[in-house]
This record gives C-alpha cells, sequence and structure tokens, in this order.
C-alpha cells in the first residue's frame, strides 16, 4: 500500500464486516428475527446464545467476524469502488463513475454512525474509516468535476488536518469564495460543521461554506507531498464543465487556471494562437502569467475557444494583466 493512502485495504474489509455486524445489530434488535435469518445474513453460523435478539453487537467473536460473507450485501462493493477511486488504487476506473456516485450517496447518508448500544460504528464523524473513504471519493469526484472544494475536502485530498491547510492557505494568500448562489442545495461532511456545496445526489438544504476555486485547489493540491494525483487513465474530467465552473468566480490566479484549463482542453498553442489571433508568444505570455498586450478583441477569443462567458474571462484576464504590469489602466497600451 502507498504511503499516501491512509487507510489500508486489510482494515477497510475489516471495517466492512463490522458494518454487517452494526446493521444485523439494529435490525435485529428491532424486528427480532430469528437466528437462522441473522447467520443468513452474516453468511456464518454463529454458536452461543450471548448473540441473542437485541444484543446482536456484544461479544461477537473476531473469529466469527472474520467469516462473515459480505459479498453479498451491495453496500459492500459500493464502498470498495468507492475506495479504489478515491486513492486511485488499481480497478480506479473499471466503473460508471456517474452510477457510482448515485450509488454512494445514499450509503453515505443511510449507514449509521451508531450500534444499537450507541457507540461509534466505521461510519462516525470522528475517526470512521468507512466515512473518511466515502467522504473522500466525494472531494475526489468534486475535484474531477470542476467544482470548488471546501478545506475539509482539501485537507481529505491532502492528508492533512483542516488546521493546517488553513494555515498553508493563509500562507499563500488563496482566498476562499462562496461558490454557491443563493438558496442552492448543498451537503454536510459533518454536522458540528458548516454546510458545504455538492453535486446533484449529494444535497441538503444550509448555509454555504466558503471554498476554494477548482483549479486553484488543484493547483494548491498538487504541491502537497501526500496528494494522490489522478490516473492519467479515464480521470473522469469533462474540461468543458470545468471551465465553466472555474470562471463562473472570480480567481486568485488566474494563469493557474488558464493553464488547468488548456491541459484539460488538449488544445495547442498553435492552435491557440491561430483561433486567437496573436502570437504564440503572446498565448505563452498570457498562460504563464507574464506581461503582455492587452488585446480585448482576442481575450474575447479565447473565450469563445475554451467556452467561458467573454466578460468574465476578459475582465479577469485584463484585470491580471494590471496587476503584473503595476500600472493603472490609463497607462497601459490599448
Amino acid at each position: 500500500m502507498s504511503d499516501k493512502i491512509p487507510i489500508s485495504r486489510d482494515q477497510l474489509e475489516d471495517d466492512l464486516r463490522q458494518m454487517t455486524a452494526v446493521m444485523v445489530g439494529i435490525v435485529g434488535a428491532l424486528f427480532h428475527f430469528p437466528q437462522e435469518m441473522r447467520d443468513q445474513f452474516l453468511g456464518v453460523e454463529i454458536d452461543g446464545e450471548a448473540w441473542s435478539p437485541g444484543f446482536y453487537t456484544d461479544g461477537i467473536d473476531d473469529g466469527d467476524i472474520a467469516q462473515f460473507n459480505v459479498e453479498q450485501h451491495p453496500f459492500v462493493a459500493i464502498v470498495r469502488h468507492a475506495y479504489d477511486y478515491a486513492y486511485q488504487v488499481e480497478g480506479a476506473h473499471d466503473f460508471d463513475l456517474e452510477a457510482l456516485s448515485d450509488d454512494v450517496a445514499p450509503v453515505r447518508e443511510q449507514l449509521p454512525a451508531q450500534d444499537i448500544n450507541g457507540l461509534p460504528t466505521p461510519m462516525n464523524y470522528v475517526d470512521g474509516r468507512i466515512r473518511k473513504v466515502l467522504d473522500t471519493f466525494v472531494a475526489r469526484y468534486d475535484l474531477n468535476s470542476g467544482n470548488s472544494l471546501s478545506v475539509e475536502q482539501l485537507a481529505l485530498l491532502a492528508n492533512m488536518s483542516p488546521a493546517t491547510v488553513r494555515t498553508s492557505l493563509n500562507k499563500e494568500g488563496l482566498r476562499l469564495v462562496d461558490p454557491a448562489p443563493k438558496g442552492s442545495k448543498v451537503i454536510n461532511l459533518d454536522p458540528s460543521e458548516e454546510w458545504g456545496t455538492r453535486p446533484s445526489g449529494y444535497e441538503k438544504k444550509g448555509p454555504k461554506r466558503n471554498q476554494l476555486g477548482n483549479a486553484e485547489a488543484l493547483d494548491w493540491l498538487s504541491r502537497r507531498r501526500s496528494f494522490i494525483p489522478n490516473k492519467q487513465v479515464g480521470t473522469g474530467v469533462d474540461w468543458k464543465t470545468a471551465a465553466k465552473n472555474a470562471f463562473a468566480e472570480d480567481v486568485n490566479n488566474f494563469p493557474a487556471v488558464l493553464k488547468r484549463i488548456v491541459k484539460l482542453s488538449g488544445i495547442s498553442r498553435p492552435e491557440i494562437a491561430a483561433a486567437v489571433q496573436k502570437s504564440e508568444d503572446w498565448v505563452d505570455g498570457l498562460i504563464g502569467g507574464e506581461r503582455v498586450e492587452i488585446d480585448i478583441a482576442a481575450l474575447v477569443r479565447f473565450a469563445g475557444l475554451v467556452q467561458v462567458p467573454p466578460a468574465r474571462f476578459a475582465s479577469q484576464a485584463v484585470a491580471h494583466l494590471l496587476e503584473a504590469a503595476d500600472q493603472t489602466p490609463e497607462s497601459m497600451d490599448q
């Protein structure tokens, strides 16, 4: 296992078996189904009377737990696939990502955080490993879908604490923004925290949490040693959606955002130069954050090429170029 992955496959499998026992305990306490049905659910016969209805999570022998046949339960495959994608291990793209995201949503919301006795399960909000796997899946899904990321999501992907992430962002002068319009739907990572935006399927209303823009989040993560980058095959990124989302809000680092979108699009420098009717040096300078001539018409053509709103793209480009030149608009060449 890579030292960048905080949860081993064996730990995940142990927790999946524990989660199965938790659910049997809850259902058994509520409905008192017979031992035969209980053993069928677990896929193994449990000896002894200590594990009777209403006490299904007490006194389970570790040897019995190790024998649980969890393969029959759909949530197990969902969590395993979420693990593969969250940490980009082998098989990370051997499934329909959109279908998996739809499956993860109810599993993430409905698996119990406490057992029948009120004890924490692998889905608890403090240190539950299954909870962490599913939240990391959502964070990577957001990253690859062009969405903004919360501090907590950045922490999961960088394998850092939220406090350390906030300190790093402050040192780098990266500004968190409110990515969602008023009245948008959001979901929570932790009920003790504020709420953060999520894609369809992860929705619940509540106040919004400030987040870091997608391109800046990717740039920041790429400089973290513990971040696991996407495998080159099938990242699931729709560059047009990523571009639209990136320029739907003000950005702190225009060149980083533009470089990210150009890389995702696969459009070559000569193709860009021809489309915007400028030299390749001008294109390289704009993408590289250098001072170049402000040409509004060329910027509008560039916006059309990457399919983002021209007014927003051009205004942010001009703001960056003015700042880079440290001049007022009156003193810049038009």
